[in-house]
């Protein structure tokens, strides 16, 4: 049973507290105020008490992405220990089984792994057959909007690291085709050696930034 078919069975009526609050957090979305829905959903999830009820992933899923778009020292333990307080039985449920696992590797900065991950967040969200249709939206335009922001946090800072990368290491770390990265590296005026499969990213100013999350994940880089 997929995870958004199990959650509208249990919705108890259609005044439930996590559908008020998901249409509070949909509208934060359609504006892009990543900021806003954290605030919102962060003190819904410290507020609800129905720990064990599955509606509980209508705040936890998008309160976790959207900290994980906006990428800030602040966001980051608000999201993991949204995922902490999910209880066993909210938590075993597949979407939000699959939910641990991204927010897992970006955490770890397991960067071969985000993509293969952001899909199976993306697939078991679109399994919602007629539950409705904005919570799919959502979930699926968050999705879409942290790989988006990943992956050009992900291109500054490898323009930082390297002054040459194999081509199929920065595959790994982009998780694009060869022909959108070719397409992309160009616009960022990278250039690449088709003899051998090297790229050379455009330099970069570095600045010293008073972000430790993006000082952790520079370094990580030049470690791989």
């Amino acid at each position: 049973m997929n995870v958004l078919a199990h959650t509208e069975a249990h919705i108890p009526s259609p005044a439930s507290s996590y559908v008020e609050l998901f249409a509070q957090i949909a509208a934060l979305q359609a504006k892009g105020d990543y900021h806003g829905l954290i605030q919102t959903a962060e003190r819904a999830d410290l507020a609800v008490t129905s720990d064990n009820h599955p509606t509980r992933l209508l705040i936890t899923l998008p309160l976790v992405l959207s900290c994980m778009i906006v990428n800030d020292l602040l966001a980051e333990p608000s999201a993991k220990f949204a995922l902490l307080r999910l209880s066993d039985a909210v938590a075993s449920l597949p979407l939000a089984r699959a939910m641990l696992n991204l927010f897992a590797s970006v955490w770890e900065r397991r960067y071969e792994n985000v993509y293969s991950r952001c899909e199976a967040v993306l697939n078991l969200a679109q399994q919602g057959d007629s539950l409705h249709t904005e919570v799919t939206g959502v979930f699926t335009s968050l999705v879409t909007a942290f790989i988006e922001s990943f992956r050009q946090r992900t291109i500054s800072l490898l323009s930082k690291a390297y002054s040459t990368i194999p081509f199929a290491i920065a595959q790994a770390y982009l998780g694009l085709p060869t022909e959108e990265l070719l397409s992309l590296a160009s616009e960022k005026g990278w250039h690449f050696d088709a003899a051998t499969h090297v790229m050379t990213p455009a330099r970069v100013a570095c600045k010293i930034s008073s972000s430790a999350s993006a000082q952790s994940t520079a370094l990580s880089l030049k470690r791989c």
